[in-house]
Order: structure tokens, then C-alpha cells, then sequence
């Protein structure tokens, strides 16, 4: 006989106990034991339903988690979000970056792939995915996407609802180089802000403030960095622009 993977089950062997029929199978749960169930019925095909019925919920309750192979990606998202929430509460994340994580949670993560079972989660799956939202939304989204499946999926192997992160492995989101360039939509504006003012890089680089100047003026970033305090008329809005920042290649 095969070695039972977890969560697995072998072949449903039938008998005959008097009028009754019963049916018995042997499943290896997911802490790694191999147990033995029996279920009878008044027929083959009803003791067939009712020992599937049974298998199903003792390979759950035996994953002592409250996750399993049945439970759905979309649970398990919302789930994640809770636990980052008392992150946050904790002040070692950002409220941004938990609105930031939910809205892609619920704008993209869940409408995508959100019915699935965690039990059917794969690597080709996931990266299907991702790459159709590289193509529909962009590499900033389809980026974005990917690090809140890796901290969804992560989080559920720690809650022992999935064996590995199967987003590991995806493939690399290349950014099309090639494409024409066009302005930030509201959404992705609002995003990108969010993105900056979460990071502790950023702020100790004065990034968001940047950002916010490039968007307000629509000046190049060489110029943006070539302003400086003597350029502004603050009471007449003017900025003067009169050089530029050029990065000379190979020096940082």
C-alpha cells in the first residue's frame, strides 16, 4: 500500500452487515496520523456519501488549525487582514499599508481567485493570475498583488491551512519597457503615495514629499531636485526653475 500524503485517503473497501452496508477507509490527517473510519448505510452508494461526509470533516478537525484544504482563499485573505489589523494596533505597521493590503485584497485577490480552496492552490495558478493582472492593470498592481498573496499564503502556513507558499516560485513580473508612457490614474496615484508613506526608507529620504512635489508641478525629477529654497515665491505660488539634477553613469 502507498504511503498516504497528508490530508490523503485510501481506497473505500465495502461489506455487508446484516440488511446494512458499510464502507471503510483509512485517511492520514494532518498531523501526520493514519486513522480508520467506518460509515454503513441502507445502500453501497448511501454508506459511499455518508463515509465521504464524515472523511471531510475529520481531515479538517485533525488539522487542528482553522484552516484547511476545504476552506477558501477568500476566508483565508480576510483572516490575514485581521491578524495585520492587530499589527497595526501594535504600531509595527502602518495604517496605509493595511489600506493599501485590504483594498487589493478586495478589489483584486478575492474577485480573482477568491472561491478557490486552499487545498487547490498551486504555483501555476497563482502565477496565471498575477500575470493576467500585469497585462489588465499594470506591473505597480500586479506587483502589489503578488507581495499580499505571499503574505496571505505565508501567514496560512504558520495557521497549518497550507503545506508551502506556493507563491514562491512564481515568475518574475517584468515591466513592459516598451510601453508608451502615460500619467498616473487617481487610483494608482493614490497608491503609489501610500506605498511611499509606509516605507521608513522612503520617509528618511524625504520620498513622499518628492512625489507629492512632482505630481503638484508635473516637473521632471532632475528638475524637481534642482529647486531649491530660494526658487519658491510662496506668496505668489511661483517656482523658478532654473537647473537641473543630471546623474552622471556609474556614480552614485
Amino acid at each position: 500500500m502507498r504511503r498516504l500524503g497528508l490530508g490523503e485517503y485510501g481506497d473505500i473497501f465495502f461489506s455487508r452487515r446484516g440488511d446494512r452496508h458499510v464502507a471503510m477507509v483509512h485517511y492520514r490527517d494532518f498531523t501526520g496520523a493514519k486513522r480508520r473510519l467506518k460509515a454503513s448505510g441502507r445502500s453501497k452508494a448511501e454508506a459511499r456519501r455518508r463515509i465521504m461526509k464524515a472523511l471531510a470533516h475529520a481531515i479538517q478537525v485533525g488539522g487542528r488549525g482553522e484552516f484547511s484544504p476545504t476552506s477558501s482563499l477568500a476566508d483565508g485573505a480576510r483572516a490575514w487582514l485581521s491578524s495585520f489589523e492587530g499589527l497595526v494596533e501594535r504600531g509595527s505597521r502602518s495604517p496605509s499599508t493595511l489600506a493599501l493590503y485590504r483594498d487589493a485584497v478586495e478589489r483584486h485577490v478575492i474577485p480573482g481567485l477568491g472561491e478557490l480552496r486552499l487545498g487547490e492552490l498551486s504555483t501555476a495558478l497563482l502565477d496565471r493570475f498575477l500575470q493576467a493582472v500585469l497585462a489588465e492593470k499594470g506591473h505597480a498592481t500586479a506587483k502589489l498583488c503578488r507581495t499580499v498573496l505571499s503574505g496571505i499564503c505565508g501567514w496560512l502556513v504558520r495557521q497549518k491551512g497550507l503545506p508551502a507558499n506556493p507563491v514562491r516560485d512564481v515568475s518574475p513580473l517584468e515591466a513592459d519597457r516598451d510601453r508608451t508612457a502615460r500619467a498616473l490614474t487617481l487610483e494608482e496615484v493614490h497608491d503609489w503615495l501610500a506605498i511611499l508613506d509606509s516605507s521608513p526608507v522612503a520617509q528618511r529620504k524625504d520620498l513622499p514629499e518628492l512625489a507629492r512635489f512632482i505630481l503638484g508641478t508635473g516637473l521632471r525629477l532632475g528638475e524637481a531636485l534642482g529647486v531649491r529654497w530660494e526658487d519658491f515665491d510662496l506668496e505668489h505660488g511661483v517656482v523658478k526653475i532654473e537647473r537641473t539634477v543630471i546623474r552622471v553613469k556609474g556614480q552614485d
